[in-house]
């Protein structure tokens, strides 16, 4: 039992400890990244932003079950008589609050999300919308405004009032902007940030994060919506002035959703959009980093899994490290 719980206490002792480290980086990098010139294309601004908001949580799980747990495994006596100390339990219940507080924020994004989709589906009626991989309905809410509600199946919500409002062209191109969202897989992005445990979010560099990463993920869609073209442009500026008209201030309650309406920079979408800058913005057609991230992640897991099986010695530092800590925190 010693060994289980001493095993438990420094790999969350480890996880929180790097989530402390890294959140303390990229506070201190993410301004002058922020405002890089590199960042101006859409895409790009928008997964650095996400990928800088989400590192101190990935990184530091991947510090603590790669190397702080696999080194204790290999190198620690099945029958040891080490105690943790105090400092190592208010570590310990240091992460404990931190993943607990990830997996409250993540029930409640979850339950406010289907709450709000059973609410919209009671009367709603199916559109035909083409090219969009999602199901979409007009709803009486004009609180629904055009949102993208959900993440594992998510729909696409219109209400009437808004529907009236925008002409044919403004309501494809509107939709054509959730529809962006889907594919960027924007809802389930932010419901990770809701599950997300780290300590990031309490500072104000993490708040000012997520609220850059929503501005981009709304420029990019607006560029995808636009598609190079000066009229669709436009189209979806008018489109966003009119639904900023008829449902002013009105979001729908749910965290894991898109709406087309309001958002960080609302002006500053609007004069992209109007004077050209946007629909000179053409996105590439073949996305090259997702392949390439995932090429990444599986040479990474290749060489740990050789490392673990071939060259344990590697993770003895790290054993002994974790020693010198718990006898030095008794």
């Amino acid at each position: 039992m010693t060994y289980v719980f001493l095993g438990t206490v420094l790999t969350l002792a480890g996880f929180l400890a790097a989530n402390l480290a890294l959140t303390l980086a990229v506070a201190a990098l993410a301004g002058p990244l922020a405002r890089s010139a590199w960042l101006e294309r859409p895409r790009r601004r928008a997964r650095l932003l996400y990928g800088l908001r989400v590192l101190p949580t990935v990184a530091a799980a991947l510090f603590s079950l790669g190397v702080v747990l696999p080194a204790y495994l290999l190198f620690e006596p099945r029958g040891t008589a080490e105690r943790p100390g105090f400092v190592l339990l208010g570590l310990t219940a240091g992460a404990l609050v931190l993943i607990g507080s990830g997996i409250a924020r993540g029930l409640a994004s979850f339950i406010v999300t289907s709450r709000v989709m059973r609410k919209w589906m009671r009367g709603a009626q199916r559109v035909g919308l083409g090219g969009v991989a999602a199901p979409a309905y007009r709803v009486s809410d004009p609180c629904a405004a055009v949102s993208l509600v959900g993440t594992w199946r998510p729909k696409i919500f219109l209400s009437g009032e808004i529907l009236s409002a925008l002409s044919r062209e403004e309501a494809a191109v509107a939709v054509a902007h959730e529809a962006a969202h889907l594919r960027f897989r924007d809802n389930l992005k932010r419901w990770a940030l809701r599950f997300s445990p780290d300590v990031l979010r309490w500072l104000p560099a993490g708040r000012r994060l997520e609220r850059e990463w929503t501005a981009a993920a709304e420029t990019l869609a607006d560029a995808s919506a636009a598609q190079g073209d000066r009229g669709r442009a436009l189209h979806l500026s008018a489109a966003l002035l009119k639904v900023a008209r008829v449902a002013p201030g009105r979001r729908p309650l749910a965290f894991a959703a898109s709406a087309l309406q309001g958002g960080p920079e609302f002006a500053e979408r609007i004069r992209r959009l109007v004077d050209g800058r946007l629909a000179l913005e053409k996105l590439e057609k073949r996305d090259r980093m997702g392949p390439a991230l995932a090429l990444a992640g599986l040479c990474g897991a290749v060489v740990w899994g050789c490392l673990v099986l071939f060259a344990p010695e590697v993770f003895a530092g790290v054993h002994q490290a974790a020693e010198t800590v718990v006898a030095a925190l008794r």
